[in-house]
């Protein structure tokens, strides 16, 4: 039985497709890896959306407490001092949640 005569150009053209046919690969392999990562941040994205919503409005609310504080001072109104700290009390404790939201997404660097 004689041996398998090729082509030399045809070695060559198998040779450069098996190459791009390995590129390809590559880059099918990136782009699952780049949507895998993408998908893991929208993840990341929408948990702090749930987790941030409520305390935003809280925030709304206690700001619209102050804000009616101020006005009652602006009017002349005496203002009672623990309505107001309680309005600021509720602003802050809210603040902090936010932030705690936040932290539990993406913690801060280790300083």
């Amino acid at each position: 039985m004689a041996p398998i005569q090729a082509d030399p150009s045809e070695l060559t053209e198998l040779a450069l497709l098996v190459r791009i046919l390995e590129r390809v690969d590559h880059m099918s392999k990136t782009a699952d890896d780049t949507a895998a990562a993408v998908a893991a941040e929208n993840a990341k994205v929408d948990q702090l959306l749930a987790l941030l919503g409520p305390a935003f409005q809280a925030l709304r609310d206690a700001n619209a407490a102050l804000q009616t504080q101020v006005d009652a001072l602006k009017a002349g109104d005496t203002v009672d001092a623990a309505t107001m700290q309680a309005a600021l009390d509720a602003s802050n404790a809210e603040t902090a949640k936010v932030q705690a939201a936040i932290d539990q997404i993406s913690p801060p660097p280790a300083g």
